[in-house]
């Protein structure tokens, strides 16, 4: 290793990250040669990825990979191909690797911690987690925090004979205490969760914070999500933690390029009210990809805006996801079909698309199509689809069907059966299952 890249790599070892980035940086500019300018990429790369340097965009950290792999950094080569589906049939992977194993065994604090990965892995080796432990141990007794959070993961597989819980803390805890984001968000994750130590909301949220505030976008996301599941209980041990406290975490995920973030945003607006946000933000995740945030662009466009050309962009964005097999995609397309809204109605059309989201899980179809037997009179069907809907734990088809046993409609009248679907229904809020139970429990039926 030449004297500048260990002079920037003591840097990161140091804790001194911003410092390390210049000096990488430097190396960049000078040009001395492919192979440290290479290196330089690779490591500019791996301290950004890991959220050590701030607020660099996805596409700017692509470009330097990039850069890295044109110069044929080995460093870069196998980061690259370990991010691939089928990582063993790059060409010249032997090669590359051995390129990797000789940078590391120079001490390249990024090497070492790939051969980790790749033995961990079993890219090109053999998958061997105690040879894997070697080289992540040596990169956390030099100080990198990612090889120490890549080594507590090893010791915390399942099945490995070599796990270790108590050591398995130890490094993720270390790796926290060096800011690593991951770390600090995997660990407030444990905290949350209760998982190797007791359960404490309140070090969960401290721990997560931080995380999200140094890029780890996946804390932001976890965070809102908890708070939506677990609001009571989390603001019982956090009183002043709120919805408006977590948003800019939210909104600096997607500012990052996470796609999940945009997409909650928009769902979060969409219930406030504030469509146009909605419409923003939901662009915004269907444009990266989200599956999810399509849909709901789509239903947006359908219900909240009153114009043709809206309606018939939301259709389109539906179909488009329909076309994939997105469950929610096919039974809203089915509604719509059903109840004229946004096309006209066509009940022909609206049964093959709910079908289809019957068959793809949809417990909405299954509800709808329940719906749908009983205006066509086919009560045994209407049974079918509404077991199939109360099995998924969906509380509108428990009440139908519930109400089907209760008067004995397409099956043996069975009260008994009959109030435990009307229970389940009813504790998840159905008011119609709570008034059958009351009028069940007055004599009236």
């Amino acid at each position: 290793m030449t004297d500048a890249l260990q002079k920037a790599q003591n840097l990161y070892l140091e804790g001194r990250y911003a410092d390390s980035l210049q000096a990488y940086l430097h190396i960049m500019d000078d040009r001395k040669g492919d192979e440290e300018e290479g290196t330089a990429c690779s490591m500019i790369f791996y301290i950004g990825a890991a959220g050590f340097m701030g607020h660099m965009e996805n596409s700017t950290l692509m470009t330097l990979i990039s850069r890295a792999v044109e110069l044929e950094s080995p460093i870069a080569g196998v980061h690259s191909v370990l991010a691939m589906e089928d990582k063993n049939d790059f060409p010249g992977l032997s090669e590359i690797v051995e390129d990797l194993r000789r940078q590391a065994e120079d001490g390249n604090i990024m090497a070492i911690n790939l051969m980790g990965k790749i033995y961990n892995e079993g890219l090109v080796v053999e998958e061997n987690q105690e040879e894997a432990l070697k080289w992540l141990e040596k990169g956390a007794a030099m100080g990198d925090p990612v090889s120490m959070m890549d080594a507590a993961m090893v010791y915390d597989i399942p099945d490995f004979e070599g796990a270790n819980e108590e050591k398995s803390l130890a490094l993720l805890r270390k790796s926290a205490a060096l800011g690593y984001p991951r770390a600090l968000y995997i660990l407030g994750r444990d905290y949350f969760e209760g998982v190797h130590q007791d359960k404490d909301i309140r070090k969960a949220y401290e721990l997560m914070e931080k995380a999200a505030d140094s890029g780890c976008t996946d804390a932001a996301v976890d965070m809102w999500g908890q708070f939506l599941d677990y609001e009571d209980e989390i603001r019982e041990a956090i009183p002043d933690m709120t919805e408006e406290r977590l948003l800019p975490y939210l909104k600096q995920a997607g500012d990052w390029g996470n796609d999940e973030a945009p997409c909650l945003l928009g769902q979060y607006y969409s219930e406030e009210g504030d469509i146009d946000k909605a419409e923003k933000y939901l662009k915004q995740a269907t444009d990266r990809g989200n599956m999810e945030a399509e849909v709901e662009l789509g239903t947006l466009y359908i219900f909240e805006k009153k114009s043709e050309k809206d309606h018939k962009k939301g259709i389109s964005l539906l179909k488009e996801a329909a076309r994939e097999g997105d469950a929610n995609a096919l039974s809203t397309l089915g509604a719509c079909y059903l109840q004229g809204n946004g096309v006209r109605m066509n009940r022909k059309e609206a049964v093959k698309y709910l079908k289809q989201a019957v068959d793809a899980g949809s417990s909405e179809g299954m509800v709808l199509m329940t719906q749908v037997s009983l205006m066509d009179g086919k009560q045994q069907d209407a049974v079918k689809y509404a077991k199939m809907a109360a099995d998924l734990g969906e509380p509108y088809g428990q009440f139908l069907l519930g109400s089907f046993y209760l008067m004995g409609d397409g099956v043996a009248k069975n009260e008994k059966t009959a109030v435990f679907y009307l229970r389940s229904a009813a504790l998840q809020g159905v008011e119609e299952a709570q008034d059958l139970l009351n009028r069940i429990h007055l004599g009236l039926l």
